[in-house]
């Protein structure tokens, strides 16, 4: 039991969901935003998720839009900061990096004003082909792909698919789910 309430499953060590978490800790919110969740990244082990919102230590959020599978990440650093952190551990976990799409300078080169935005694509065959072999149709969304970009306000994000989401948007089986996980905790770390 946490805090009085079940203990909601097992995440892998990655924490309660966002939208599992808000229920427990505020029922009153858990439906006023069904499209957008913020949470947080990584829930520390504690009995009460409540307390663990509060904690001081908790300074990582991500926002889900639960519509389009998309997760966005509030980074600390400009957009080409950002996708420099991401790409360095990229490079150091073994994953290509095999292309820097940079929308914003193209934007420019022809006339046109576009807030910081650049596009990481990046991969391992060991870890992607499994998962085209299982679910081919994934392969529209591999390599995986980072955005980093900076909204009206001047916050930069870094956007990328959820893994659940790949998942069930392509059937790909559980046990490989692991293969999308890892670069996500990787993205996870860029911002910090």
């Amino acid at each position: 039991m946490w805090g009085g309430r079940p203990r909601p499953p097992d995440s892998g060590g990655a924490g309660v969901s966002p939208v599992h978490l808000l229920t427990l800790c505020h029922p009153e919110r858990s439906e006023a935003k069904p499209n957008e969740v913020e949470g947080p990244s990584v829930l520390l082990q504690n009995e009460n998720p409540c307390d663990a919102l509060s904690a001081v230590v908790i300074y990582s959020f991500r926002r889900i839009r639960m519509s389009t599978g998309i997760v966005d990440l509030p980074s600390l650093y400009s957009v080409s900061e950002t996708l420099a952190r991401l790409q360095s551990l990229l490079k150091e976990n073994g994953v290509n990096v095999f292309a820097l799409v940079d929308h914003s300078g193209e934007a420019a080169k022809v006339g046109l004003k576009m807030r910081p935005t650049q596009l990481l694509i990046f991969g391992n065959p060991k870890g992607g082909t499994p998962l085209m072999v299982a679910a081919p149709s994934c392969a529209i969304d591999l390599p995986l792909k980072a955005l980093a970009w900076e909204d009206a306000q001047g916050k930069v994000w870094l956007s990328y698919n959820a893994p659940e989401y790949l998942q069930q948007r392509h059937g790909i089986p559980a046990d490989l789910l692991k293969n999308l996980a890892g670069p996500a905790a990787l993205l996870r770390k860029a911002v910090e």
